[in-house]
């Protein structure tokens, strides 16, 4: 079996050799560079799957090496290795995201292991591989399937809304991730088919645990080319009538940047949307670059801060800074807030103080299949009584 390749570059041999002491026992080559030159003279990155980059090298800073990587066309996972302050190493990630990197995350020196460990572990592995047909394939044998995650009410801790996410079960792949097939879907034209088996999907998956007594929503992801789809919302509308289930148990939620690509389309969409009584929500706000102007004009009844601010919110005044002004311009707006990447106690804490209204993250859950969700369900019920007797 061939091992995944790391490159460690880093003018610092001590922190190479301790970043390769804890990646080899994970099964990875490693290879030492001392500098941007030593990378450059190294040739094709093909074999290469992850990156250790140091932000201030000797011959160069790491913002030029980010760049050169994306000229390359370089498809590793890139992690930034550095002892700048959080702010900083935050703004590369994003430098290295606005160049179509994979960027894996920071890590402070002096490094920690655990953190090194989860990094890569984590990383997401692209299926370079898949192909229209095979897609087209697999949604016709409906192998599509959405793993589930709680929205939580932060006052009640009442579970208000479950994420509705797809994963491909493929039978030659096995579970392959949407980052490996949603783009190959919308290139295809794929998109419109896929849409409709997923939202009969989500409302069927939601009738089943309806049958447990839960009027939890579903809330569910919708494409670029969905919010151009001008008979989407009459399309929703037969499908709500035809299941028995009300429109206001579904939530439909859009990125930022995708509600902002033709602004009249989805003003035309999401109005229809809202007028039949479904919820709207803006996803992952924050990380797009459109105006305010215009995004008051769209009719949203949610909003969901990006987890990359809210996960910051206990060490980091920025980052707390801006989330407490998000949750206010919403409120005024007479929006419900959500924050994403709720994974501890104290972002909990935090953001009950600020004034949000709902939290989804692994502190509550990791998106589970149906089975486990509707057991989840009725743990956190119980658990919710004993809590309130």
């Amino acid at each position: 079996m061939i091992k995944p390749v790391a490159l460690l570059i880093d003018d610092d041999a001590e922190i190479r050799g301790i970043l390769k002491a804890i990646i080899v026992p994970l099964n990875f080559n490693a290879e030492e560079l001392p500098g941007f030159e030593n990378l450059r003279d190294r040739g094709p990155l093909s074999d290469v799957d992850v990156i250790f980059l140091d932000l201030s090298l000797d011959d160069g800073d790491g913002v030029e090496v980010l760049r050169w990587l994306a000229e390359q066309g370089c498809t590793a996972g890139v992690a930034l290795v550095s002892s700048f302050d959080e702010r900083l190493l935050g703004t590369a990630l994003k430098v290295g995201e606005s160049y179509g990197l994979t960027m894996l995350g920071g890590l402070r020196k002096p490094v920690k292991p655990k953190d090194v460990r989860n990094l890569i572990t984590n990383r997401p592995v692209p299926d370079r591989g898949v192909d229209a047909d095979e897609l087209a394939q697999g949604i016709e044998d409906r192998e599509l399937v959405f793993y589930y995650q709680p929205k939580v009410e932060i006052a009640s801790g009442r579970v208000t809304s479950a994420e509705a996410l797809v994963r491909w079960n493929s039978t030659r792949r096995g579970l392959v991730f949407p980052d490996n097939f949603i783009g190959l879907a919308e290139s295809s034209g794929l998109m419109p088919s896929m849409t409709d088996l997923l939202l009969d999907q989500a409302l069927a998956d939601r009738l089943i645990w309806g049958k447990d007594g839960f009027t939890t929503a579903v809330a569910v992801n919708l494409s670029a080319s969905a919010l151009v789809d001008l008979d989407l919302p009459n399309r929703i509308g037969e499908k709500l009538r035809k299941c028995g289930t009300p429109a206001d148990a579904v939530i439909l939620e859009v990125t930022e940047a995708t509600a902002m690509r033709d602004t009249r389309a989805s003003m035309d969409v999401l109005t229809r949307l809202r007028i039949k009584g479904c919820g709207v929500s803006i996803d992952d706000f924050g990380t797009g670059y459109s105006s305010l102007a215009e995004l008051h004009r769209l009719p949203f009844s949610e909003l969901k801060i990006d987890r990359s601010f809210v996960m910051e919110i206990h060490r980091d005044r920025d980052s707390r800074v801006i989330v407490d002004a998000i949750i206010k311009m919403a409120h005024a707006l007479d929006l419900k807030v959500v924050a994403e990447g709720v994974e501890t106690a104290e972002h909990l804490r935090i953001l009950g103080e600020l004034g949000c209204d709902i939290a989804q993250g692994y502190f509550f859950s990791r998106p589970v299949p149906l089975d486990k969700f509707v057991a989840f369900m009725k743990d956190h019920d119980v658990n919710q009584a004993r809590s309130v007797s």
